[in-house]
Parts: structure tokens; C-alpha cells; sequence
């Protein structure tokens, strides 16, 4: 990546090379929309998997689980593979998710759609520290929820096509490498726990340096 310290123009600060230019400013209504799709639980044939917001896991990008549509009763969102979707209630919990799967969501999640920018990107744009500051611009004290019409007038630098796949893949690669990572902590706690059930119930016994078991336990 090369290194642009103009603070003067709207070029990145790190930038992967072959890509010149300054960035375009575009309001955030003009580069993606909200889905207006819409489900009835009551009159729905199709039980689709339902994500609430206690299913998004905060600032991951990942699902801890979902309910039925058919266990519901109020209307909810519905969204599309690669849609993106965003906790618009309490926003300061930063949770977010992109599906790769067809279903339905609360009506307290947005679902964003890119329309002069990918949703890869729209993906990690929600992410940024811009986003969630205005994202916070919200109504309500107690349960305060995002408000998309003061969101959607407010002016993001935006890349070409080209470029914001090159920087979606970029961080994509990253995610990738952070999931196997978690997977493995994830695998190695299983596996300490196993190890300490057998230690502590005597399933497995160390030995000493000659080979020989350590003499048996005294229960005290």
C-alpha cells in the first residue's frame, strides 16, 4: 500500500497501488438504500430463518443464533444473500452482519442494500468509525434507535468500483484469518477442559522420570 499524507485532498492515507485519483464525496442515501421488504409471519408459507437482534454478536460480524418465522408474530424485515444488515437499536453495540442466506430479520436491524457501491464494501464501510458516529445520531434516550433520514444526508468519500473491491477482498482475506483464528482458541479451550476433566477424575495420569505412575491420590 502507498502512503498519501495530502491532508488537503480526498485520497486515502494508505492506498494499494495502481489506483490514482481523489475519492468522490456521496451522500449515504445515495449509495445504498434500506430494504422495503416486508414479511407476515401470519400469512407467510415459507418458515425462513429469523435473526432478532440477540442473534447478532456485537462488533464480529457473526450470528450466535435464530429463531422461526413461523414462532413469530409481528412483521419483519426480510433480506437477500449479501444484503447487509445493521442493529439500528442501541447502535452503539456495533452489530451487524452480512448473510449469505435468504430470511428475515427484526425490524429493529436495517437492511442496507449498495446502490452506487458493492455490498462488500458497504459491508465493511458500516464498520468505520464515520458510520457508527452518525449511526449514533439517534432518537430516543432510553432505547435510542439510529435515524436513517439524518443518516442518509450525510457524505461519505467513496472509491471506484475497482477499488472497492480491491479493498473488500483486502479485508475479507483479514476475516478469514481472524475466524480461523477464533476457531482455533475455540478448539484449544474444548480441549482443556477435556484435559482437565480426565487430570482431576484420574482418567489420565501423568508419570515420572522413570516411567512410572506418580503414587495414587489421598482424598482429604
Amino acid at each position: 500500500m502507498k502512503n498519501h499524507s495530502d491532508k488537503n485532498t480526498k485520497q486515502p492515507k494508505l492506498r494499494f497501488p495502481g489506483f490514482t485519483g481523489e475519492w468522490q464525496e456521496k451522500r449515504l442515501g445515495d449509495i445504498c438504500a434500506l430494504s422495503k421488504k416486508k414479511i407476515n409471519p401470519l400469512i407467510e408459507a415459507i418458515n425462513y430463518k429469523c435473526l432478532e437482534l440477540e442473534h447478532l454478536e456485537q462488533e464480529t460480524g457473526r450470528i450466535i443464533g435464530y429463531t422461526d418465522l413461523q414462532l413469530q408474530k409481528s412483521i419483519k424485515n426480510k433480506f437477500e444473500p449479501g444484503d447487509v444488515l445493521f442493529g439500528k437499536l442501541r447502535p452503539y453495540l456495533k452489530k451487524f452482519y452480512k448473510p449469505d442466506f435468504e430470511g428475515v430479520c427484526s425490524s429493529e436491524i436495517f437492511v442496507l442494500q449498495g446502490k452506487k457501491i458493492s455490498n462488500d464494501y458497504l459491508y465493511y464501510l458500516i464498520q468505520t468509525d464515520n458510520f457508527n458516529q452518525i449511526a449514533n445520531l439517534s432518537t430516543g434516550s432510553k432505547m435510542p434507535r439510529s435515524d436513517w433520514h439524518s443518516m442518509a444526508i450525510v457524505g461519505f468519500n467513496i472509491p471506484t468500483l475497482p477499488e472497492q473491491k480491491r479493498i473488500a477482498e483486502f479485508l475479507s482475506n483479514i476475516d478469514t484469518k481472524i475466524e480461523k483464528l477464533s476457531r482455533k482458541k475455540e478448539l484449544t479451550e474444548q480441549y482443556k477442559k477435556g484435559a482437565m476433566q480426565k487430570i482431576f477424575s484420574q482418567k489420565s495420569r501423568f508419570k515420572n522420570e522413570n516411567g512410572k505412575n506418580y503414587p495414587n491420590w489421598e482424598e482429604k
